[in-house]
């Protein structure tokens, strides 16, 4: 597409008033436009892909919160200065961090 604009851009730059130079301008300038309508429905194709990958950037974002979380949650609650019952509800966050990450490896699968 960027070739055929050059090309019809040069062949205007030469064309001054001569009606056939001006004519070969307005056919390459044709063959620019016709090059920039078949690229559009891929440019909205690849803002298509780049939505796509954007979520699932998030998805494994949100994937790697979870795995983190998980472990840090499971580091405190081995710590010997937390109390019982403080350690339980530890261990439940954890369970809840992994089986998040869970889901959304499974999600990814399907």
């Amino acid at each position: 597409m960027e070739k055929a604009q050059r090309k019809a851009d040069k062949r205007l730059g030469k064309a001054d008033d001569d009606i056939e130079q001006l004519h070969r301008a307005r056919k390459a300038f044709k063959r620019a436009r016709y090059a920039a309508e078949l690229v559009e429905p891929a440019a909205s194709q690849m803002k298509s892909i780049a939505r796509d990958a954007q979520a699932m950037q998030t998805l494994l974002g949100e994937h790697q919160d979870a795995v983190v979380a998980a472990t840090f949650l499971g580091t405190t609650s081995a710590d010997e200065d937390i109390r019982a019952g403080s350690a339980f509800t530890y261990g439940v966050l954890m369970a809840n961090e992994l089986n998040r990450a869970a889901e959304i490896r499974a999600s990814v699968r399907n």
